[in-house]
């Protein structure tokens, strides 16, 4: 039975083109994206942080996802519970045969020897515009041990909340006019021809025109 494994420097028998990252890696980066973590790769290019992933030049859509070996769309892992990310980005093997762009294969977290928990908060509440909130957390531990101590059978759950009053807030402010000062400048003038035209006031004495209002 193998019990630990560490990724050796070179692969000798390895044909696929990419890169991994490690558990240890993805804690030390300053990021909680799957697709900004895989951005990081040689081939990969992302349009913002966090948006879809480009390999080699294909569409977004042409980028798969695995979790444990199994395709999957949609909501992705918390990047707490990686225990390894590979990006495939050439000599794809017949577990990814169909696939165009390119592929990113997560192997999750297993249950842990011992019970352990953990959660984690983070805020920005008040401390800026974007109101970013995030809860963390996760309970692991054996069902079955053998004599020695050995988990055969375990389980691990865990989960995130996360919440963000402004994705992007501007730095100068927003000026908006009140419903009553706007009623109260605005101008309708009928052509006769059906087109109704409305001309509004502001207060810095330009004209905003609005066609059929």
């Amino acid at each position: 039975m193998v019990t630990e494994y560490r990724v050796p420097l070179i692969e000798q028998d390895n044909t696929t083109r990419g890169g991994i990252k490690t558990g240890e890696e993805i804690r030390n980066l300053p990021t909680k994206n799957i697709n900004a973590l895989a951005a990081t790769t040689a081939g990969l290019s992302s349009q913002d942080e966090g948006k879809d992933v480009n390999i080699r030049g294909s569409r977004a859509n042409a980028t798969n996802y695995y979790l444990d070996g199994i395709r999957i769309q949609g909501t992705l892992p918390p990047e707490t519970e990686i225990d390894q990310l590979q990006v495939i980005t050439g000599g794809f093997s017949a577990e990814i045969g169909d696939v165009t762009g390119g592929g990113v294969s997560i192997t999750s977290k297993g249950a842990s020897k011992t019970y352990s928990g953990q959660i984690e908060l983070e805020t920005s509440q008040y401390l800026d515009a974007f109101g970013y909130n995030m809860v963390n957390g996760y309970v692991s531990g054996p069902i079955w041990k053998k004599s020695d101590g050995e988990p055969i059978l375990g389980f691990r759950l865990s989960g995130r909340y996360r919440t963000r009053e402004d994705d992007g807030p501007t730095a100068t402010g927003v000026y908006v006019i009140k419903d009553e000062k706007l009623r109260s400048s605005k101008r309708i003038h009928w052509n006769g021809s059906g087109q109704t035209t409305c001309w509004f006031l502001l207060p810095n004495r330009l004209a905003m025109k609005m066609s059929n209002c």
